[in-house]
């Protein structure tokens, strides 16, 4: 990444970085499916430096071809930095082009002119509304933080547009109110996948740099417009039968309609309501199908049982984030708290805080440039306090940062400006409310487990066996620098705070039956028996293999507790016997070696194979005869065999080769 600088960081303050230079062969894609419509058409691209732009570039050196007869472009001018040109003027600039003048075919806005606007250039400012108002068709990529704003204005002056946004802002209430009333639609050639886009030169976050450019990638892209085109009305080919599939699509408790998680799952022969994900837009033909109701007012849940199965629907809410931050407290013993304490962030059988500094960066990011979070899930309690079933991570990020606990391009929350911290007080997160008793709540927590750091096996386990006993065992194993790490970090691998410590010693001492030893303990007073047995261990250990290698982590030492801690070992001989080992070459596996001194079971050593060349040199040797049952044989039926047993002092060379039929060879080595 490059290196950043005080003066790059106080100019960011001035601006969200919001500056994504659309790549030319992405518009080319789209364009070419409303060539119809531009001609005789003014095209106004109001976000958009002529210099760079690949819009400008596009409608410009296709003036002529699409038939069109003007084009405007402005530039976004701030006061503090230059946005969008490349240049070092202290003006938004914008230009007309009327077409072709010399003859050469090649636009070049200098030649033409560039006009200077009086204010920045901004698509609310009157000189920008009055240049829309002579507009036909806007086509651009707007500030994806003032797109709603954007679109609003768009339907406000009739305007047609072709404009990229992210495919979350469907969720937006006033765009999905635009597609419901079939007023806005989706374009023909993105459909939600992650694009390139080009960013200025100044931005010190980029994903790539080709040809000395700086490239960013942008998930979940999207074309939006209002004018019609060929594809939208192709028909979406069904294979699926209702008809003796009833069981395929359940259900909904309070709404007449069944659930279809995939697009491609829509039934054929069902002439009801469905309710499908919002990918189906992508597909959405109007002449097929109607849509009715339900986007961003219910969300449709994977029921726990099968008796409610997509039978679930939660009301969704948007709360702003200074509701969710009032009254914030975070303590690591007593809990998470918010909503003006009546939301439980972590209740117990919700994990740690895990989210590394880059993936908290990114919440906040998302949040200052107004691009759409993932929707989280509370649950409601009958006293009107809730649980955070799905979003603990986003959510302890944003409080922490707003309550000041750490900084973002060394900029705390306090600070930023009035303007930028209202701006994410008053930014809104979209919540499900689901309601249900302690075991379904568990169950929805299980469930709804879709997105962002996936829950680990403990962790859901932690959420089903939720107790005194949990907490307890969590001090212990579960913290960062909890005492299991840092008498026992030598020896296990994992992260502790991810649940790792916790699992495997609960596995060793119940031999891999964890449920059941979680359930029988769930409601003890203390973890003080699963300490001691791991304390225990680890004292053995350090007896009977005195001398620590890096390879002695992670081997499964509860096995070889439980089943050697009662013999008498001599630690002198062993550590002469492992080092003879580390130094064997056909030893392939060294950490393997202290499992095998105790066992004395080779699989643990990973004994060096013998090659291709070696195995066909004892073939032709042997003529193709197996040399246990005479039998002639293909190569392939064979098996490469020591003649002198490793463990005899036998090497794996091609001396000590022999080749025997698959069925001696088994039967030699016990297989």
């Amino acid at each position: 990444m490059a290196k950043s600088s005080n003066t790059n960081l106080r100019k960011a303050e001035g601006a969200k970085k919001d500056e994504f230079y659309t790549q030319l062969s992405d518009i080319e894609k789209e364009l070419r499916h409303y060539k119809e419509h531009f001609k005789g058409k003014t095209v106004f691209c109001n976000c958009d430096d002529p210099r760079i732009s690949n819009f400008f570039h596009y409608f410009s050196y296709n003036f002529e071809n699409l038939g069109l007869k003007r084009l405007i472009t402005t530039c976004y001018k701030n006061q503090e930095r230059d946005l969008f040109s490349e240049n070092k003027s202290e003006k938004a600039i914008w230009l007309e082009y009327t077409g072709d003048k010399n003859g050469d075919r090649v636009p070049n806005p200098e030649k033409i002119g560039i006009n200077y606007l009086e204010g920045d250039g901004d698509f609310r400012s009157q000189e920008s509304i009055d240049l829309l108002k002579q507009a036909d068709i806007v086509v651009t990529n707007p500030p994806f933080s003032l797109f709603r704003e954007y679109v609003a204005q768009l339907i406000e002056y009739d305007k047609k547009f072709i404009i990229i946004g992210n495919l979350n802002a469907i969720t937006y209430k006033e765009i999905f109110s635009l597609i419901k009333s079939d007023k806005l639609w989706l374009g023909a050639s993105l459909d939600g996948r992650n694009i390139w886009f080009r960013i200025p030169d100044e931005y010190e976050k980029y994903h790539k740099i080709e040809d000395g450019v700086k490239y960013a990638f942008v998930a979940s892209t999207v074309w939006f417009t209002n004018l019609d085109y060929k594809k939208r009305h192709d028909d979406l080919i069904l294979y699926k039968s209702y008809k003796d599939n009833e069981d395929d699509y359940p259900k909904y408790d309070h709404y007449n309609a069944i659930n279809v998680n995939k697009t491609k799952d829509i039934p054929l022969d069902y002439n009801g309501l469905i309710g499908v994900p919002i990918t189906f837009l992508n597909k959405y033909n109007p002449d097929q199908f109607e849509i009715v109701d339900g986007l961003n007012r219910y969300s449709i849940l994977e029921g726990p049982t099968d008796e409610t199965r997509g039978k679930y629907l939660a009301q969704v809410n948007e709360i702003k984030i200074s509701e969710v931050a009032n009254g914030y407290f975070n303590d690591n013993e007593e809990g998470v708290v918010g909503f003006g304490g009546k939301l439980n962030i972590r209740p117990k059988y919700q994990r740690e805080f895990v989210y590394k500094d880059k993936q908290r960066d990114s919440v906040i990011e998302t949040v200052q440039k107004n691009f759409p979070l993932n929707v989280m899930y509370w649950v409601k309690n009958e006293d009107d306090t809730y649980e955070v079933l799905d979003g603990q991570q986003r959510t302890i990020s944003i409080c922490e940062y707003v309550s000041g606990s750490f900084s973002l391009n060394s900029m705390y929350f306090h600070n930023l400006t009035d303007v930028e911290q209202k701006q994410i007080l008053d930014y809104k997160l979209m919540v499900y409310f689901c309601e249900g008793n302690d075991k379904e709540k568990l169950d929805w927590f299980k469930t709804i487990n879709i997105a962002g750091e996936k829950l680990t096996n403990q962790e859901l386990r932690n959420a089903i066996y939720t107790g005194t006993w949990l907490t307890e065992a969590k001090k212990y194993f579960s913290k960062t620098g909890c005492p299991a790490y840092n008498i026992g970090s030598d020896f296990m691998t994992g992260s502790a705070i991810r649940q790792d410590y916790l699992e495997t010693v609960i596995s060793w001492i119940s031999k891999d039956n964890i449920e059941q030893y979680m359930a029988e303990n769930q409601h003890k007073p203390n973890a003080s028996e699963l300490w001691l047995y791991f304390t225990s261990l680890l004292n053995w250990i350090k007896v009977v293999f005195p001398k620590y290698r890096k390879e002695m982590k992670g081997i499964n030492y509860g096995f070889l507790y439980n089943n050697y801690k009662d013999q008498n070992f001599d630690a002198k001989k062993l550590e002469e016997e492992i080092t003879t080992l580390m130094q064997d070459e056909d030893v392939t596996k060294k950490s393997g070696i202290y499992e095998y001194v105790l066992t004395r079971n080779e699989k643990y050593l990973s004994i060096r194979a013998f090659t291709d060349k070696q195995k066909r040199e004892a073939f032709e040797r042997q003529k193709g005869i197996c040399v246990k049952c005479d039998v002639e044989f293909e190569i392939n039926e064979m098996e490469a065999d020591h003649i002198t047993p490793w463990h005899e002092g036998g090497k794996t060379i091609e001396e000590n080769c022999q080749m025997l039929c698959k069925d001696d060879n088994r039967r030699k080595s016990g297989k």
